[in-house]
């Protein structure tokens, strides 16, 4: 539910992130989110609003970052059938 904040620590082992998002089914076609990725104290990513059954697709660079930071915030509107999903999210790693 936004919103929600995940820290990853990356120890600059990784290259990229990609996932694809939006609001998930739960929500029942309410609700509104923004989704946005930071690194290191930079936004890498952030989408538009999105709401009903709108996606976005991200796929950043995370190259030498240390610390991931992946944030959900409300659309503006409170945050009534705000459940986002991070679908398919991969982060490229060296073993």
């Amino acid at each position: 539910s936004a919103p929600s904040l995940v820290i990853y620590r990356l120890g600059k082992a990784c290259t990229r992130l990609t996932a694809a998002v939006g609001l998930d089914a739960e929500a029942q076609g309410a609700g509104s989110v923004v989704f946005q990725v930071w690194a290191d104290g930079e936004q890498l990513f952030e989408s538009d609003v999105l709401k009903g059954t709108a996606t976005a697709s991200i796929d950043v660079d995370v190259t030498g970052k240390q610390r991931l930071m992946l944030k959900v915030t409300n659309g503006g509107d409170g945050t009534s059938w705000d459940r986002a999903s991070w679908g398919n999210a991969k982060l490229e790693c060296e073993d």
